[in-house]
Parts: structure tokens; C-alpha cells; sequence
């Protein structure tokens, strides 16, 4: 089995020099109601994208101000961590 296979359900789709969609199979929904955007979105928030090279002092500069006091206890309201594979993350420095 490759691993992008599913046992229990048709491809979609396969690419190669083309693209070649199965449209039949591909459900979708249709909806009639009214679409609402949000507008009011804040700016506060770090995204860390962690790799296997990131260093806890790249991510301690990320966080702290130049006074040493974390940044989300005055303007962050969020931190985002981008991690890799099933979401896992260096246990260690």
C-alpha cells in the first residue's frame, strides 16, 4: 500500500503531467445561507514555525521584549507553533 492510498474509498484525483480529477465522487455542499466575513481580526499574534534547528533562544527572542518579560503578557494575545509531522515538537533544547 502506498501512502497515499485509502482502502475504503476511490482516489479523487491523480497528478502526473496532468491532473486528472474525479469529479463524480467529489461531494459537494451547497450553501444557501448568507456569508458572513469577520473584519475585526487582531494583529497580536506570533507564529513560531518549528524546525529541528530552532534553538529555545531563537524562541525566547521571539517571546521577550527587550526588558525580558514576555510579550504576551502586554500586546501577544496568541502564539501559533507550526510544528512537523503529526504536530511533535523538540522535547529538549
Amino acid at each position: 500500500m502506498e501512502a497515499f492510498t485509502s482502502p475504503n474509498f476511490a482516489p479523487l484525483g491523480t497528478m502526473g503531467v496532468n491532473f486528472d480529477i474525479n469529479w463524480d465522487i467529489i461531494q459537494r455542499h451547497v450553501y444557501e445561507g448568507k456569508m458572513n466575513a469577520f473584519t475585526r481580526l487582531s494583529s497580536n499574534i506570533s507564529l513560531i514555525s518549528i524546525s529541528p534547528c530552532l534553538s529555545l533562544k531563537v524562541v525566547e527572542s521571539i517571546l521577550l521584549n527587550s526588558d525580558g518579560n514576555y510579550l504576551f503578557v502586554y500586546t501577544v494575545i496568541a502564539v501559533i507553533i507550526e510544528a512537523y509531522g503529526m504536530g511533535n515538537i523538540p522535547s529538549k533544547n
